[in-house]
């Protein structure tokens, strides 16, 4: 047999009941099997197996000897191979029975807790001495978990060391032995690792990532406050000036345009931190997909026209609807539309189409431009990632568009999916978000004609900033637009003017020289009847919304804005807060 099954892919099982067989027989059995198995405890290399030759040999005793010797010295090298890798690791090994309360463990397992030599009566309960108080109901909770299920033991804990009294950070591995069983578990054998290091470094990453997060917010409110006067004072010069000269209205609409642009990517350099962090909010509401896109459309026509390429716009004769964030969708769409500008050449074709299916909307903006590569098309959506296109034509940017665009339109329920054939072949993009049903309660049209309607008036307005210009050119600007409005530059003034002129509307900056915005705020809130507290402000991330909500602020808006946007936004607060002047 033994020839037999040398000579074939084939294997022979045998089974015996100990209880039933004679010792000698088990022993035999034991002797000519490699692999055993013993109810669940499964010996893939039998350390009894002897080569039939060995048995069969009469007189073999020296090869016997010899067998046995090399057993020992393979058992041997597998444990010091054991100890290379633990060492490597610098891991410290235990093996703990938990009747007993008693263990095993290498030297290095209790220098990790400060010990120069093996302590004598290490057990569960003195390890948990060593334990951190406040940790030790979740390492706790870990012993329980696998003693409950027999699965793997994990945990990582604070631990004071012995010798030093020094607290460190530790992980620890370990699962029970093969004897135990579910609801049983009688030892555990495991690994432990002191992690302070990477937990110290974990905690430098974090605090660079605040650091980064706060340079980010006060480099967006340092470079909104200049951009929000830039653009109060174009719509100014456009409200006053009756002059027909095309030239003129062309140069207003490019610094107005711009100074948009500018403003955008300072939100994208904040977004890049919210997505990295998932601290993104979108601002939702009902809106009209028409009015989403022609936003977009009118955002990107400056790139699309200088570069004289052919625009055709295909929109759903009905309204169609959706829940989402009106100024994170359009920023989706633009960025697609300035992509498909960029990437194709002079003179080409751009296609935004936009179409109902079903429950969802399906939005597809093409080009005939360079194309994209087939294998590039995963890595297109990763952060930082730049030069998409065949050619690699590096076009500008930060690399954060499509990432952005695309989680922009997860956390609408939506997806994007591109698809090129190829160099020269151009692109396509395909959104698709759920519809939302029924109409909304005041239509975005509605809203967008309120500030042209003749004798309309919010009522009295306040506008609060340090920023002298930007405050003087918001309230020129709205009171061409019909507003009656006063200005004060600090919050102290302020609080005296809302008290004497008992304001309708109050526009008020965050970071005012004396008294902080949220602290006027909760102020006026005091005041009966309190106007609108509208936070136009360059803290735009959303622990600053957070702090604005919490102050009792109605509305809260990044500079620079649309003095234009701003009155809409407000009109459109009045209905549901029940206040009309």
């Amino acid at each position: 047999l033994n020839s037999l099954f040398r000579s074939r892919k084939a294997a022979g099982f045998c089974v015996y009941d100990t209880k039933a067989w004679p010792a000698s027989v088990v022993r035999d059995v034991l002797r000519t099997h490699p692999i055993a198995v013993v109810g669940d405890l499964v010996c893939k290399r039998n350390l009894y197996f002897e080569r039939p030759d060995l048995i069969d040999q009469v007189g073999s005793a020296e090869s016997q000897v010899s067998w046995m010797l090399a057993q020992l010295r393979e058992l041997q090298a597998q444990e010091a191979r054991l100890q290379v890798a633990l060492e490597a690791g610098q891991l410290g090994s235990w093996e703990l029975d938990l009747d007993a309360d008693t263990s095993v463990r290498s030297l290095r397992h209790d220098r990790i807790f400060g010990y120069d030599h093996l302590h004598p009566h290490w057990g569960r309960a003195v390890f948990m001495q060593h334990v951190l108080p406040e940790d030790r109901d979740q390492v706790d909770a870990a012993f329980e978990q696998a003693l409950k299920d027999g699965g793997t033991l994990h945990f990582e804990c604070r631990i004071r060391r012995h010798n030093d009294g020094a607290v460190r950070w530790i992980e620890a591995y370990g699962r029970p032995d093969a004897e135990s069983r579910k609801g049983s578990v009688r030892r555990l054998l495991g690994i432990v690792s002191d992690i302070t290091e990477r937990k110290e470094l974990e905690q430098a990453l974090r605090d660079a990532d605040r650091r980064k997060d706060e340079f980010l917010a006060t480099l967006a409110h340092e470079l909104r406050n200049p951009l929000a006067p830039i653009l109060n004072a174009v719509q100014l010069m456009h409200l006053k000036n009756n002059s027909a000269d095309p030239q003129l209205k062309r140069v207003h609409g490019i610094i107005e345009r711009q100074v948009q642009h500018l403003g955008r990517l300072v939100d994208d350099l904040l977004d890049v931190s919210r997505i990295t962090t998932g601290r993104i909010v979108l601002q939702k509401e009902r809106v009209n997909l028409r009015t989403v896109l022609l936003s977009a459309v009118e955002a990107s026509q400056p790139l699309i026209e200088a570069a004289r390429h052919a625009f055709l716009l295909s929109l759903p004769q009905e309204p169609v609807h959706l829940e989402g964030d009106a100024t994170r969708l359009a920023q989706v769409f633009l960025n697609l539309l300035n992509n498909a500008a960029k990437y194709t050449p002079a003179g080409g074709r751009i296609e935004l189409e936009a179409l109902r299916d079903g429950d969802q909307v399906v939005v597809r903006v093409k080009d005939n431009g360079v194309g994209i590569l087939p294998e590039r098309i995963p890595d297109m959506f990763q952060m930082f990632v730049q030069g998409h296109r065949s050619g690699e034509r590096v076009q500008g940017g930060l690399g954060i568009g499509l990432p952005l665009a695309k989680k922009l339109l997860e956390l609408h329920g939506g997806s994007i999916e591109a698809y090129s054939q190829g160099r020269g072949a151009g692109s396509e993009f395909t959104v698709r978000l759920p519809v939302a049903e029924g109409r909304p309660a005041l239509s975005e049209e509605a809203v967008k004609s309120l500030p042209d309607e003749e004798g309309f008036r919010l009522g009295r307005i306040l506008v609060v900033d340090d920023n002298i210009e930007a405050a003087d050119t918001l309230a020129e600007t709205l009171e061409l637009l019909g507003q009656e409005v006063s200005v004060r530059y600090d919050g102290r003034t302020a609080l005296e003017a809302a008290a004497q002129l008992r304001p309708d509307v109050v526009i008020l900056d965050i970071g005012l020289p004396d008294i902080d915005g949220y602290e006027v705020a909760r102020q006026l809130q005091l005041m009966k009847p309190r106007g609108l507290l509208v936070a136009l402000t360059g803290w735009g991330q959303e622990k600053d919304r957070q702090l604005a909500r919490e102050a009792g602020f109605d509305l809260h808006r990044t500079k620079p804005l649309d003095p234009r946007e701003l009155l809409m936004a407000v009109m459109a607060l009045q209905p549901r807060l029940g206040h009309r002047p």
